[in-house]
């Protein structure tokens, strides 16, 4: 089990270069994935029926790239925004809120981690 220190130092290898120590891009990244995916999980919330990947991905795809997301970050966002609601409606719950800083980094086709940070 990763402590919570220990995240922030995985957190910094891999989503800030060797040298910086810039904590504040990397909680301004999370912020911005965090309400991206609540912007998913809205439009998604208010559809009687869970589309298809393929259905995301022309819904979702060009507008989180003009928020400034790459690729892979964009499809991690739409999948993760749909396991969201899919669980909520099977649960019987209300919309969603998102509320911590977790991004969901898929940096390889073997295997996706889980990042989360606690501040």
């Amino acid at each position: 089990m990763v402590r919570e220190g220990e995240l922030v130092e995985i957190l910094k290898i891999r989503a800030l270069p060797e040298s910086s120590n810039d904590h504040g891009a990397l909680i301004e990244f999370l912020k911005l994935y965090r309400d991206a995916v609540q912007l998913a999980v809205n439009r998604l919330g208010s559809l009687n029926e869970i589309p298809s990947i393929t259905t995301l991905h022309r819904m979702f795809y060009s507008e989180l790239k003009r928020y400034g997301f790459r690729a892979h970050h964009v499809k991690q966002i739409y999948v993760y925004a749909k396991a969201v609601v899919k669980s909520s409606k099977r649960n019987g719950g209300k919309k969603p809120v998102l509320r911590r800083l977790t991004a969901r980094i898929d940096t390889t086709t073997s295997w996706t981690s889980t990042a989360e940070c606690w501040f």
